[in-house]
């Protein structure tokens, strides 16, 4: 059995059930292998814990970029909606995003730090990629009177809104919040630049 089928039942109850409420035994049993069978390939809980927060940072990053790339020839206001539109998605279909999620606002006590570091990573990486978005739009002319940074920190936080709505009271909350919050910011950004093609 490899080490990859074993992060794969613990990212589902890591997502489903967090740290606290998930047991090796859990693990083991969902793979098909006694719980000792675990440790030829993990020191324990918490190594298994962070190797699959680990592969859950990079897939997250990779998943951005890739639907960064393939919105590349749409509208800057239809790339920013689909990106909304993809977190909610995903949110619903993907371990990962509810994983990952999850973890961001309940991490174990423990490793507090470890998961800190990774959330920090997983921002500055995200941040670069729409800063280079907003900046590109600026330079197109799509955008005007806005420096890129505050375009960048506000859909940012338009964003984490969203994921706040989606933790705590679920999809249908959530959408209650996308679409009044989308209207104002894309308002916000957009307001002096109307007939540029945006």
């Amino acid at each position: 059995m490899s080490a990859e089928k074993i992060k794969e039942a613990a990212m589902h109850y890591f997502a489903t059930q967090g740290y606290e409420g998930t047991s090796l035994s859990q693990i083991a049993e969902k793979v098909g292998i006694k719980k000792q069978s675990i440790y030829s390939h993990f020191s324990g809980k918490d190594d298994l814990f962070l190797q699959v927060l680990d592969n859950t940072l990079q897939q997250e990053i990779h998943d951005l970029n890739t639907k960064l790339k393939h919105l590349r020839t749409s509208s800057l206001k239809e790339t920013l909606y689909q990106l909304i539109e993809d977190l909610m998605s995903r949110y619903e279909h993907s371990e990962h995003m509810k994983f990952w999620l999850r973890m961001s606002y309940y991490p174990p006590m423990h490793l507090y730090e470890k998961v800190n570091d990774a959330i920090y990573q997983h921002d500055a990486e995200e941040r670069k990629l729409f800063l280079s978005l907003f900046k590109k739009a600026i330079d197109d002319n799509v955008l005007k009177n806005r420096k890129p940074e505050h375009v960048t920190i506000a859909f940012i936080a338009l964003l984490n809104a969203i994921t706040v709505e989606l933790v705590y009271g679920g999809v249908e909350r959530a959408r209650e919040v996308v679409n009044p919050s989308w209207e104002i910011f894309w308002d916000g950004i957009a307001r002096y630049s109307e007939g540029d093609g945006i």
